[in-house]
């Protein structure tokens, strides 16, 4: 369900966060995705959920996530039935593409 928020902690390794390429929104959704990913090893929000919980527009998500993604710090992957799965890299390479 998304509209219920995550009680489990956030992570925000220091080479995410002192990562000078990114903004302290995306850092901060990068700790939201350590959270959500700990109950089922994958964050399952939707673009919408950070919107609304962030009070920022779906696209600025968009962009975050791409960045994030072209970075080498989260994979995207979508389902046969079109659900959005995102993994945290766990090797953090920090060097973009």
């Amino acid at each position: 369900m998304e509209s219920e928020r995550p009680s489990f902690y956030a992570v925000l390794e220091a080479e995410i966060r002192y990562d000078k390429r990114l903004s302290s929104t995306a850092k901060i959704m990068y700790a939201e995705l350590t959270a959500l990913a700990k109950k089922d090893g994958y964050a399952w929000a939707s673009n919408k959920y950070f919107a609304d919980n962030f009070d920022i527009s779906p696209s600025q998500v968009s962009r975050i996530m791409s960045q994030l993604s072209e970075i080498g710090y989260i994979k995207v992957f979508v389902t046969g039935n079109y659900m959005r799965k995102i993994t945290l890299c766990k090797t953090v390479k920090g060097t973009q593409k």
